[in-house]
């Protein structure tokens, strides 16, 4: 998506039909990205979103879903507590997201050490495996506007 379609879409979000080239001159509240990954916070970054991140203290579920289930759930999980704890989210979407790695249908965890980063490597390599992220896009008093695996 080049960065008019970006535009147009954010503006369709947030019920607007102003035009304008950067998603910062939008008069509305910004976006809390409920996470403290340096990747989407470059992400977002480099797509021109105004946001401020808060970081998610919520407890991850780590087990009894499937790894698309899982990380959606997660990811709601992390918006939710971010939207309920805080004063400056309780005006603005926030992004939820969370990524898992399966192998064979089997969830691989997050890494806790350097052995276990290690022994990851191992069990991937020369293997097919799937990176699944779950996005969720929360407003309180207001319908998810997205939820989505990738």
């Amino acid at each position: 998506m080049h960065h008019g379609q970006a535009a147009a879409t954010h503006a369709k979000m947030i019920g607007t039909t102003e035009k304008h080239s950067k998603y910062n001159d939008f008069k509305h509240p910004p976006l809390v990205l409920a996470s403290g990954s340096p990747r989407r916070h470059s992400l977002l970054k480099s797509l021109g979103f105004l946001f401020h991140v808060e970081v998610s203290g919520a407890e991850e579920k780590q087990s009894g879903l499937g790894p698309a289930e899982l990380a959606l759930a997660n990811a709601k999980l992390k918006a939710t507590e971010v939207l309920e704890r805080s004063v400056r989210a309780s005006h603005s979407w926030v992004i939820g997201a969370d990524t898992v790695v399966s192998l064979d249908e089997r969830l691989l965890g997050k890494p806790r050490s350097r052995e276990e980063v290690c022994s990851h490597l191992r069990a991937l390599s020369g293997k097919t495996h799937k990176v699944i992220t779950g996005l969720a896009l929360l407003s309180r008093g207001k319908t998810p506007l997205l939820e989505a695996t990738t």
